[in-house]
Formats: structure tokens, C-alpha cells, sequence
């Protein structure tokens, strides 16, 4: 998960972005790489189009991989932090897209069995717990 993490960072680094990833541990999964890869650049992108930069992270928790892509934007509201998952949603924001990359992510993540949520960093405690 790492390496491929570490290709769509770089990919958007690349193209001038600001996208960084921390170092991280071997964390083997088992996926569909080419979705598993579209939905890491989705959130990739969003965290640059949308927080200015990404900083992501990967790491084994018993036998569940985390990636946390942090930004440092403006956040989302809490009333609308599932509902950009909604196909074709868009909180107004003046920049190109469809409204589907999030959308496309939670498919993706769901149909590997696994789970995504989007948490404002003002919601995150020193620990990072919720």
C-alpha cells in the first residue's frame, strides 16, 4: 500500500504540487490495484486542489491498513461531510470537477472492504483520536 501511496504522491509532486509522503513501513494488502490506485490519487488531488497540499501516511493497524491524506484547508462542515460522497456533490467551490471523485473513492473503498470518512482537523485531538 505504501509504494503505491507513494506513486500517486509523487505523481502530483511532479506535476508542482505540494505533496509529500511521511516514511512508512511495508503494508501489504490485497486489492484491486488499478481502483485501490485511482482512489488514493482521487483523495491525493482533492487534498491539493482543495487544502493547498497532502500529507499522507500509511500504516498497519493489526490487519487493517490506514491512510490518513491530511490538507490544511478551510475543512467542511460537519452537516456536509457525508454528503460529499453523494455523486455529483460539490460544496460550491469555484474550481473545476464533477463532483464524483469522492463519490468514486467510497466505492471503491467500500467494494475492498473497507472504510472512508473525512474528519475536519479542528475535530482531531493531540493524539489523534476523534
Amino acid at each position: 500500500m505504501g509504494q503505491l501511496l507513494e506513486v500517486v504522491v509523487d505523481e502530483r509532486a511532479e506535476l508542482g504540487e505540494d505533496a509529500e509522503m511521511a516514511e512508512a513501513a511495508p503494508v501489504i494488502v490485497s486489492c484491486r490495484v488499478n481502483a485501490v490506485q485511482r482512489c488514493l490519487s482521487n483523495l491525493v488531488e482533492n487534498a491539493c486542489k482543495y487544502g493547498g497540499q497532502a500529507r499522507a501516511a500509511v500504516v498497519q493497524e493489526g490487519d487493517v491498513a490506514v491512510v490518513t491524506i491530511d490538507n490544511f484547508g478551510p475543512g467542511i462542515a460537519k452537516e456536509d461531510l457525508e454528503r460529499v460522497f453523494r455523486p455529483f456533490e460539490r460544496l460550491g467551490q469555484v474550481v473545476p470537477g464533477s463532483g464524483l471523485g469522492l463519490a468514486i473513492v467510497k466505492t471503491i473503498v467500500v467494494d475492498q472492504g473497507g472504510a472512508v470518512r473525512l474528519l475536519n482537523l479542528s475535530d482531531v485531538s493531540a493524539n489523534g483520536t476523534v
